[in-house]
């Protein structure tokens, strides 16, 4: 090779190395937005929503029956927290970026918000009957969404894999 074409390639090769480098990776936004929504569930609402379940209801065993009530006031008191967060949360996530999903998605988080208020309104008031079926509210616009967007970003997944 002439030293001219090896001057040419090396030029070649430099410009698009220097290229390839000064481009940022764009990630996909609805990639970054399921992934924030997956981390959000798990590290947030998931405490958030145990924080109700696991202090509402009964355990019934051979034993006997073993109540699941808070017996103090700072055990309603974070019952109450936990309700008013899972409502937070719930807003948080009908943010234009995470609500791009579409009307089931805001159908979802309005159910979420208005049981984690009765779940609230209930472990003020110390109202063992509405704390538990305020937890069942929750629990079935949970349901509502995983079945829907849980099953879809699973089968998004199989199909990446092949």
């Amino acid at each position: 090779m002439r030293a001219s074409g090896l001057f040419f390639s090396c030029v070649v090769a430099a410009s698009l190395l220097l290229v390839s480098c000064g481009q940022e990776t764009e990630e996909d936004p609805a990639t970054s937005a399921d992934a924030e929504i997956l981390s959000i569930m798990i590290e947030e609402m998931d405490p958030a929503a145990d924080g109700i379940w696991q202090s509402a209801g009964w355990i019934i065993t051979e034993e006997g029956e073993q109540e699941l009530w808070p017996t103090t006031d700072e055990g309603w008191q974070a019952v109450a927290d936990s309700a008013e967060r899972l409502k937070t949360l719930s807003a948080d996530l009908d943010a234009p970026v995470y609500s791009a999903m579409g009307k089931p998605w805001s159908l979802s988080l309005v159910r979420l918000t208005e049981a984690s208020e009765a779940a609230r309104v209930a472990a003020e008031a110390r109202d063992k009957q509405g704390l538990f079926d305020a937890g069942g509210d929750i629990y079935r616009a949970c349901l509502m969404c995983h079945l829907r967007y849980a099953r879809e970003a699973e089968m998004a997944g199989s199909d990446a894999g092949e």
